[in-house]
């Protein structure tokens, strides 16, 4: 006989909100014009990453995260109490309390409405909500990410994997960002060989990041070679002797 059988589960169903099953064997799990009742809290669901709590303010990058998730408020700015009903629901299915809700900045990129759960084992970073808040895009490899400005592909921040998940590290940030020059020579070449004119005027007006402008006028190879319009005449080893000898 099985020992669990007739005892009710804690937690109640995501679905429809009884404690008798889980979602997993709910009757309502294929009935997509189900609604559950306006009253049943709305999980939100994430995944712990480790057994321990983790006591640095790593960013771990998450896309199945409903949004940004600390476990401290330490450096959180504009705090509020969280008024919600929502729950955060877990891989073991238990449920962790939102306390507050604030704003904070991370390696210069913005997180908006950031959720404070205080037993949450390590801070998340929804990936979704960091390219809509800062207008940026995230860029995936093997080994880190990087996070780039969409408009001048500028670099913000990047992070490294450590063991499954990617993280935010913002020591190797500063470094980085500090080998980064963009000068007028680049953004000449990046804008399809753009004038000097119109490359003040994108600086001016904040359409580019120009770090350091060329102290010399330089010359573009490329650009002389598009104005030419002759081709240079072969060279020829024949001499003439006297002027109108030879008439093509």
């Amino acid at each position: 006989m099985n020992a669990q059988k007739g005892k009710e589960i804690s937690s109640p169903c995501q679905i429809c909100g009884r404690n008798n099953h889980t979602a997993l064997k709910c009757f309502y799990r294929w009935d997509f014009s189900y609604q559950a009742s306006d009253d049943l809290p709305q999980a939100l669901a994430v995944v712990n990453l480790q057994d321990t709590k983790n006591e640095d303010n790593t960013m771990y990058v998450d896309s199945g995260a409903s949004t940004h998730m600390i476990n401290s408020p330490g450096n959180l700015s504009n705090l509020q109490p969280y008024k919600g009903s929502d729950k955060i629901v877990v891989g073991n299915g238990s449920e962790l309390n939102i306390t507050l809700v604030g704003s904070a900045e991370v390696s210069g990129l913005k997180m908006q409405e950031v959720l404070v759960v205080p037993e949450l084992k390590n801070n998340l970073l929804l990936v979704s909500k960091l390219s809509k808040d800062n207008f940026c895009t995230i860029e995936f490899s093997e080994s880190f990410f990087v996070v780039k400005y969409k408009a001048t592909r500028k670099i913000l921040a990047i992070g490294s994997k450590r063991g499954g998940p990617y993280a935010l590290d913002n020591n190797n940030l500063k470094s980085l960002t500090a080998t980064q020059r963009s000068t007028s020579s680049i953004w000449h070449a990046r804008l399809g060989h753009l004038n000097l004119k119109l490359l003040h005027f994108l600086s001016n007006n904040k359409r580019i990041n120009i770090t350091c402008w060329n102290k010399t006028p330089t010359i573009c190879v490329s650009c002389q070679m598009g104005k030419s319009c002759k081709l240079p005449f072969e060279q020829r080893n024949k001499i003439e002797n006297e002027p109108l000898l030879k008439i093509h």
